[in-house]
């Protein structure tokens, strides 16, 4: 059985609900949630449904709730009310949102800003006030937090973390943890810390944090 597509309407805004009826899952129900988290597709161009079909292969169920295309259209992937698979500690707070095949060296076309802007702004009026960061902003925060407690923070560059891409960011990282395994003479907090390194992945695209998008604004 191939995939269905269905109208769907969230205070107001059209959104396509797309539903593979052959998959059945297990949900964990989503709290209250606190936060929208942005994601990207991945650097290889995927179609709406193969996404769906890797997310399902590689986490169980569909990755995130919303998937943003180019051309500005919404799709649905799972019901707000229950758990995405996008985020570590964050899953049951927060709704994601994917941006289809966006990449660093293609910009966010002003369509895909605007839904963008409008499913917040929907959510929003169906949740309260969401916060809105990028998978990136999350994981340096995740860094910033454990470096804070550990007092170290200050010995840490957030503006690389953030802002660099591909082998410059990698070699940072690698500068990073080399630097932590020689200072920090704690051995559970340094894997944790290095853990935290490690996972800082470039998304969505070449937007880093969600004021760098509201910024790119054509």
């Amino acid at each position: 059985m191939g995939f269905k597509e269905f109208s769907v309407y969230l205070n107001g805004l059209h959104i396509v609900y797309l539903l593979n009826p052959s998959h059945r899952f297990e949900f964990r129900m989503l709290k209250r949630p606190r936060m929208i988290v942005l994601h990207d597709t991945g650097p290889i161009p995927l179609t709406i449904e193969d996404y769906y079909e890797k997310s399902v292969n590689e986490l169980g169920q569909p990755k995130t709730h919303f998937v943003i295309t180019d051309t500005g259209r919404i799709y649905q992937t799972l019901p707000i009310n229950v758990c995405g698979n996008h985020v570590r500690k964050r899953n049951d707070i927060s709704i994601g949102v994917s941006l289809h095949n966006l990449i660093p060296s293609k910009p966010m076309s002003s369509a895909m800003r605007y839904s963008l802007y409008k499913l917040r702004d929907a959510l929003s009026v169906e949740f309260g006030s969401l916060k809105v960061k990028t998978h990136r902003e999350l994981l340096v925060d995740d860094v910033r937090e454990l470096t804070d407690r550990l007092g170290i923070s200050s010995d840490i560059d957030f503006t690389s973390l953030l802002t660099l891409t591909g082998s410059e960011l990698e070699n940072y990282k690698h500068r990073l943890v080399d630097w932590v395994r020689d200072n920090l003479d704690e051995p559970l907090y340094t894997e944790m810390l290095i853990e935290r390194i490690d996972e800082v992945v470039e998304c969505p695209g070449g937007y880093p944090t969600y004021s760098s998008i509201i910024g790119s604004q054509l």
